[in-house]
């Protein structure tokens, strides 16, 4: 499992966001869901955003977060109360992979969307999903490192007919039910 590149700490300040409706700040609940609040990430570096998918530890204390921009990043949450305030001990890296499929210009590694295969966010395989060159990999995360892809799923044959930049948007593998383990990715717009 050789990785990519060395993380390195960076600078994040973090504004928290006054609530999710900008015409009721009061507004919590939107059906099962709680508002439990949001921030306004920026950094001086210069591979910071373009976040495009993140996994959380069941605590919500951890995240991983994978980027549009060729980079991942490793950080701390901190809470006020219930309420999301803060995030700390934030590490970047950047996807340099030595794998065939995956050389190539920066759009090529277009990062969308990650979902926890097995293991944890420390230590765990992940589901990677690639857009413009439209790919689902397997990864590991180890520590700060992740690896070259460990396999590709085969894609369906629709996949073919993607429009540019218009592809695999989200995945994520189901955890309960019939299908449990299945990989539902889900395209950006492909009728």
């Amino acid at each position: 499992r050789s990785g990519f590149a060395e993380m390195q700490a960076i600078a994040v300040n973090a504004q928290p966001l006054a609530g999710f409706s900008l015409y009721d700040r009061s507004l919590t609940r939107f059906g099962e869901l709680e508002w439990r609040g949001g921030l306004v990430l920026q950094s001086p570096e210069a591979r910071f955003g373009g976040w495009s998918g993140l996994i959380l530890d069941p605590q919500g204390k951890e995240l991983v977060a994978i980027s549009d921009r060729q980079a991942w990043m490793r950080a701390s949450l901190s809470y006020d109360g219930e309420r999301l305030s803060g995030i700390g001990s934030a590490r970047l890296g950047e996807f340099r992979p030595r794998d065939p499929e995956m050389k190539g210009i920066g759009h090529d590694r277009d990062a969308e969307a990650i979902a926890l295969i097995s293991g944890t966010i420390g230590k765990g395989d992940v589901l990677v999903s690639f857009e413009r060159k439209n790919r689902l990999a397997r990864l590991a995360l180890d520590g700060d490192t992740i690896s070259d892809p460990l396999g590709f799923l085969a894609n369906p044959p629709e996949a073919r007919n993607f429009p540019e930049n218009l592809g695999f948007e989200a995945a994520t593998i189901l955890k309960g039910g019939p299908d449990k383990g299945a990989v539902v990715a889900i395209a950006e717009d492909f009728p």
